[in-house]
């Protein structure tokens, strides 16, 4: 019987995730534990150098707005975290078609790498659209080299309130997957973290601020986390790790 794989994206990203667990030789378990919402701003009237994505989430909703879309064609360059949310950026680019340039990925979703990627291309005004709820550590490496930025909040993660019926499923699952700190926020909000410790599930997690937060409340020896912070790679970590162990 093959290992059960919970998925805890938006639903928007689900499909895609499933075609990869199934890949992988895994059965995927749809339960998304957030949401994206739009919420109201203003369209700053000033042009910037570049533009800072962080995640594909924040891509959809910027070109969902056509005066955001302007923005971006009188931009120099744009930023990117992540290969996917890079590809997803090529996509909507070739589509609007909007010739700009995409400066090389950081090596890791840090703000401390995207920043030293912008310091090194010497741009001097930012827009940063992203979600809410975000970081801060970006923000004042900008601020301290003197930076002009501007922080547009687009979009909020919901946590969304499991059914019993969901939670029954999930709890039969051998893997859980944390693509960031507000998946994990959904685990503890629905009260699901004790009842997944006992019954030792494996965190799966992308990036070293989600495993930075998660080891606040699991063992060491019950999280993975890839080399490549990709969805794939995760999975492909986790199929490793069990080819190792002799319950597999």
């Amino acid at each position: 019987m093959s290992k059960k794989i919970w998925i805890t994206r938006a639903k928007d990203e689900q499909e895609n995730a499933k075609k990869i667990v199934k890949k992988y030789g895994f059965e995927p378990i749809s339960i998304p534990l957030i949401e994206f919402s739009s919420i109201s701003y203003k369209v700053p009237k000033e042009n910037y150098e570049g533009i800072v994505f962080s995640s594909k989430t924040g891509v959809r909703f910027f070109f969902k707005d056509t005066a955001l879309v302007e923005k971006l064609k009188n931009a120099k360059l744009i930023f990117s975290v992540g290969k996917e949310t890079k590809k997803l950026l090529e996509n909507y680019l070739e589509k609007e078609n909007i010739k700009i340039d995409i400066a090389p990925l950081p090596k890791k979703f840090k703000g401390e790498d995207l920043a030293q990627v912008i310091l090194e291309k010497n741009i001097k005004t930012l827009l940063l659209p992203g979600p809410k709820e975000r970081r801060n550590v970006l923000f004042e490496i900008l601020k301290k080299h003197n930076i002009g930025f501007c922080r547009l909040d687009i979009y909020e993660t919901k946590i969304r309130k499991l059914s019993e019926e969901e939670k029954e499923k999930v709890l039969n699952c051998q893997a859980v997957t944390l693509t960031s700190p507000s998946t994990f926020k959904g685990i503890l909000e629905n009260n699901l973290l004790n009842p997944l410790l006992e019954k030792n599930t494996m965190f799966l997690v992308i990036g070293d601020v989600t495993e930075n937060f998660v080891k606040n409340y699991v063992p060491q020896n019950l999280i993975l986390k890839p080399e490549i912070f990709t969805f794939e790679e995760m999975i492909k970590t986790y199929k490793s790790f069990l080819a190792k162990s002799v319950n597999f």
